[in-house]
């Protein structure tokens, strides 16, 4: 018997014990309702909704030179310079960048449009609700609702879209990650910081996270419901062969907690389990990803779509790979 559980049965002659036990539980319960409730899975209908942010064409501001201070912005902006390190750009409508974004960081609610590229660091955060356009992208960490163009190269970079990546020169280290599937001229591994690329398609990172997250919860409450259990058999076996029968007070405990375990069990495990299930069939719908590479992929790089993963053997050339067609 573990020490918790221990501590949790030798609480069954103290009336304040079983209530804290009780109430212990059912915090943990409204803690993970209130996580379902909340979970990024859920918000995100609103946010890949395609009319949602549309763009305001009758009101843009304009900055003439380098962004060198914060800067927040209800309307369309259009930065002519720079984005220079350390600064934090807010936009509820569409950016465009006619400069270089450094190591700053950038949330949009609408289109993200970098034409000298991205040169920024994993410390600074990209939040883009819309789809991101850049010339490059080198050291960045982005996280984009909708599709990423790279007209040129990928270094290096954490990028995460809940469509599509397309980058028309070569992706060198860095993570790549996006539901709808991959596309790149070429992905290497020399002149990278980190040696090897990571490719993953077909599932979004957190709804991944999240039915860990669950699965967690779910084993966690099953515990506290043995547990239970376990007090709930000693009030019985006291009652059925004990000479001293169980108290008025004792009794009443007895029923709270048969109605914490029907309520944990039969209500909350239950339910859990059921969104747990509608969670892992929408995976099923991404079947259709892929990963598009024209010319060579290093040999060493790591290619995952949903469940599958496979790590090159040696340079590959030309592939284009779904879930069911998962083989070099």
């Amino acid at each position: 018997m573990d020490e918790e559980r221990f501590k949790l049965i030798s609480k069954l002659d103290d009336a304040q014990g079983i209530y804290d036990v009780v109430s212990s539980i059912s915090r943990e319960v409204a803690q993970t309702s209130r996580l379902l409730k909340n979970d990024p899975i859920n918000l995100s209908a609103r946010n890949l909704d395609d009319n949602y942010n549309q763009e305001n064409s009758y009101n843009t501001e304009y900055v003439v030179g380098d962004v060198v201070r914060d800067i927040e912005t209800e309307s369309n902006l259009v930065i002519k310079g720079n984005i220079l390190p350390g600064c934090t750009v807010r936009c509820s409508s569409s950016l465009t960048v006619m400069g270089k974004i450094n190591a700053a960081n950038i949330y949009c609610k609408g289109n993200l449009t970098a034409l000298n590229g991205i040169d920024s660091s994993k410390e600074n955060t990209i939040d883009v609700r819309g789809r991101i356009k850049s010339k490059f992208v080198k050291n960045a960490s982005i996280e984009c609702y909708k599709g990423v163009t790279i007209t040129e190269d990928a270094v290096d970079s954490d990028i995460i879209s809940r469509k599509n990546i397309d980058v028309g020169g070569k992706v060198v280290g860095g993570n790549l990650s996006a539901v709808s599937g991959v596309q790149a001229e070429n992905i290497e591994s020399s002149g990278s910081l980190n040696g090897t690329t990571n490719i993953r398609v077909g599932i979004h990172y957190k709804l991944v996270q999240l039915l860990d997250d669950m699965s967690s919860e779910i084993a966690e409450i099953t515990q506290k419901c043995g547990m239970l259990r376990n007090i709930i058999k000693k009030y019985e076996l006291k009652d059925s062969v004990s000479a001293e029968k169980l108290t008025y007070t004792e009794r009443k405990h007895l029923t709270e907690l048969k109605n914490s375990l029907r309520n944990l069990f039969y209500i909350q495990v239950s339910g859990l389990k059921s969104r747990f299930d509608s969670l892992k069939r929408r995976i099923e719908k991404n079947r259709k990803a892929t990963i598009s590479v024209a010319k060579s992929v290093a040999a060493g790089t790591s290619l995952t779509l949903q469940d599958k993963t496979i790590v090159t053997p040696t340079q590959m050339f030309g592939i284009n790979l779904c879930h069911d067609r998962c083989m070099l």
